[in-house]
């Protein structure tokens, strides 16, 4: 099928966007939560965690004139004065992609995780519906059961609680869906969606341990692509790590009709090295 990589690692950059520019003022204060674009590339980070790379990145590494312009340059000079943990994603299939990396190696970034965007037309047939499991949409009315959902669900996403915050308002937000499965009377699993500019990107799934692997995935998948349909999107995407724990969540979006598109490397500092600002700006 068809597809913009460019237009697909926006959404990942509204993505995120959206996470920090919703998060409550005095949560922003508290916990130093900033955003700063430099041109193509933007730094999201979480100063009050700051050994938690998911929440410390640099996105747009791979852009026309990241590197050539000096965006990218000025974007690790900031995210260094952080004092954080941080990875820079480096999309493959993106025009800077090769000067990106050359970039990161000469100077002491060394890559990690590999994480794969895998792509899906929304007019494919469905899965099936998974008898027991019921699926509840959060309403912009429900606030508080999403601040409730997130913050017990955030450790089951790899996030502190700090992290959780930056979830509470997304429910309410005009271009997300957020859906509950329930199992056996009880909520067990969670999975977002957010659409931008006719695509539909499904994030934030989580399932609680003891009910993995009994359908709930697939009913949030079914109930978020009907979704998608209905609002008009062309394409929908999600992204799983390379690794051996995502197998089964690689497995369901192969069933569902999902392929693999292209793939980003984060990038990072040597774990305990000290780089020398000399280093870290390539002299």
């Amino acid at each position: 099928m068809e597809y913009d990589p460019a237009l697909l690692e926006g959404v990942w950059k509204r993505l995120r966007h959206d996470m920090w520019r919703t998060a409550a003022p005095d949560a922003v204060a508290e916990l130093g939560i900033e955003e700063r674009c430099f041109g193509p590339v933007q730094v999201t980070a979480v100063t009050a965690a700051p050994d938690c790379p998911i929440l410390n990145q640099v996105r747009g590494a791979a852009e026309p004139g990241a590197v050539a312009e000096g965006h990218l340059a000025a974007a690790i000079e900031w995210a260094d004065g952080l004092g954080i943990d941080y990875r820079v994603a480096v999309a493959s299939r993106r025009p800077g992609t090769a000067v990106a990396e050359d970039w990161l190696n000469r100077r002491g970034f060394e890559q990690g995780r590999r994480l794969v965007k895998y792509v899906r037309d929304v007019s494919w047939p469905l899965l099936p519906g998974v008898p027991g499991v019921t699926v509840w949409e959060i309403g912009e009315d429900e606030d508080m059961a999403g601040e409730t959902m997130f913050f017990d669900a955030a450790p089951a996403l790899g996030l502190p609680s700090a992290g959780g915050i930056l979830l509470f308002s997304l429910p309410a937000q005009e271009n997300w869906r957020t859906y509950t499965a329930e199992l056996e009377g009880q909520v067990v699993s969670f999975g977002s969606m957010l659409i931008h500019e006719g695509v539909a990107a499904l994030v934030l799934d989580a399932t609680v341990e003891e009910f993995r692997g009994r359908g709930c995935n697939q009913a949030l998948m079914r109930a978020r692509l009907l979704a998608a349909a209905e609002a008009g999107c062309d394409t929908v995407i999600a992204e799983l790590p390379e690794e051996e724990g995502f197998v089964a969540a690689v497995r369901n979006l192969l069933r569902a009709g999902f392929i693999p598109a292209y793939h980003s490397v984060n990038w990072q500092r040597p774990r305990g090295s000290i780089l020398s600002a000399a280093n870290r700006d390539g002299a």
